[in-house]
Formats: C-alpha cells, sequence, structure tokens
C-alpha cells in the first residue's frame, strides 16, 4: 500500500504482526480496539500461536492504517529457530 505524503512518498505493508508490535507498541491497543479484537490475541497471532480469520486479518490491516498486511497476517514469515551453542548441550556437560 502506498500512501502519499506532501513531500515523500511512504510505503507501508508487507508488515506482519511482530514487526508492528515491536514499531508500534503504543498503537497495538488502540488498532485491536477498532479492529473488534483484544491486544492479547495480537501477540498470540505475532508469537505464530493462533492464525487470524480473512477477515480480522482485513480488519486489522484497515484499523492499523496499512501497516498491517493481510497477506502477511495470514501468512506469516517463517520464524527463525534460535541457535544452540554447542557447549552448552547435555551431551558435552560433565557430571
Amino acid at each position: 500500500m502506498l500512501l502519499h505524503s506532501s513531500s515523500s512518498v511512504l510505503v507501508f505493508g508487507l508488515m506482519d504482526a511482530e514487526t508492528f508490535i515491536k514499531k508500534f507498541p503504543d498503537d497495538v491497543a488502540a488498532v485491536c480496539k477498532k479492529a473488534g479484537t483484544k491486544p492479547v490475541y495480537l501477540r498470540q497471532i505475532a508469537h505464530h500461536f493462533r492464525k487470524p480469520s480473512p477477515a480480522l486479518a482485513r480488519k486489522l490491516e484497515a484499523a492499523s492504517r496499512g501497516r498491517m498486511d493481510t497477506m502477511s497476517l495470514l501468512f506469516p514469515p517463517p520464524r527463525r529457530k534460535p541457535v544452540r551453542n554447542r557447549l552448552t548441550t547435555r551431551s558435552d556437560c560433565s557430571v
């Protein structure tokens, strides 16, 4: 989604729930209220514990004024698994 301003063009979209919460923490409650959901549910979506319905994803996109993207909410980017340090694995620990 492109939003035009008088001095420049701002590009929003392709932002998933996790990125939105990190970049705009003060707007989370207002966006959720406008979309008809609760901040805890948006955080569950952000952490991949829940998936929004297509209708809720569209409402979240509209409520966030395009900062969150419907497709990114429905199909979030894969999460990276944490890398374990080989020195801290159980097989390397001596008792």
